[in-house]
């Protein structure tokens, strides 16, 4: 299945529409045991996403049943021996002997002096057989373009996974071809951020002041879909769907009512839509980067 589970709110509050904070334990096990039975194949965590590797440890009798991808330190230098370290500690976590994926959390540590040797390292824990894929995380074309130019020239392991931004606002990758990119190299590409951090799914009215200069754009976003018949969640999913080149859309929830309903949408999805998906794009920077949102206040 297309579909991926995001786990970051299993492990901290995250996202600007998330009105209910972290996801209790318990609702884990609901929401992991559900997912298992509709047939959703890949969890996305990371060590930087608070304690949601701990708490899918929790679970592992049931994520044995899944492709976990996961990923190095957000912050700070890589240095020698750190991401056989890092891995090894997430595997102790997850309670489990290896993991389908290991990306780079933060994509400018390739890009930077020790970008070869740690693709050298990401290569030497997949031969060891902690991970069956390496990869990134990546923010922009800028970073996608580092990556394919360092792989190049390296005489290690190809990158397998590179993990994007992208949705119906944020369609810069499509645009500029790098999607495209990335598949003629045969790698797999996981879509993230497709709801915006829940920004896609909230009322103009209830956006905050500092993304205020989204609004208006929302607005007619949602009016055009509501046109159609669709919902928020379903012109989202179906957006980042319908891209060929994304191999995994990963869908983040709070509760298991929300990936009830995900699914749902996904089921109805027989046929690809007849929708301009172009008119919905949207160029400020400010808004397509979370990462940005705090300091345009």
């Amino acid at each position: 299945m297309k579909l991926g589970l995001g786990t970051v709110q299993f492990g901290m509050k995250y996202g600007v529409s998330n009105q209910g904070g972290r996801t209790p334990s318990d609702e884990v096990g609901r929401l992991l045991a559900f997912a298992a039975s509709v047939g959703i194949e890949v969890l996305d965590t990371a060590p930087g996403y608070g304690e949601s590797e701990e708490v899918l440890g929790e679970f592992s009798f049931v994520t044995s049943h899944f492709r976990i991808v996961t990923k190095t330190r957000s912050s700070g230098r890589i240095n020698a021996g750190d991401i056989t370290a890092d891995i090894t500690d997430s595997l102790n976590r997850l309670k489990v002997s290896r993991v389908y994926g290991l990306l780079v959390h933060t994509p400018k540590l390739l890009s930077g002096r020790d970008g070869r040797r740690i693709l050298e390292e990401l290569h030497g824990v997949k031969t060891q057989g902690l991970v069956s894929k390496i990869g990134v995380s990546v923010y922009n074309s800028i970073d996608i373009d580092s990556v394919l130019s360092l792989q190049q020239d390296s005489s290690e392991s190809h990158i397998d996974i590179v993990q994007v931004p992208i949705n119906v606002f944020d369609q810069r990758l499509l645009k500029s071809g790098h999607l495209r990119k990335l598949k003629q190299r045969n790698i797999e590409i996981h879509a993230r951020s497709i709801f915006l951090q829940g920004l896609l799914l909230m009322t103009p009215e209830s956006v905050p002041p500092h993304l205020a200069s989204v609004r208006h754009h929302l607005e007619m976003y949602r009016s055009h879909i509501a046109a159609l018949g669709m919902s928020p969640v379903g012109a989202a999913i179906r957006f980042a769907m319908e891209q060929p080149e994304i191999d995994i859309v990963l869908c983040g929830v709070n509760n298991l009512a929300q990936l009830k309903d995900i699914h749902q949408e996904v089921s109805c999805f027989n046929l690809k839509s007849s929708i301009d998906w172009p008119q919905f794009s949207f160029a400020q920077e400010t808004i397509l980067n979370p990462s940005l949102w705090a300091s345009s206040t």
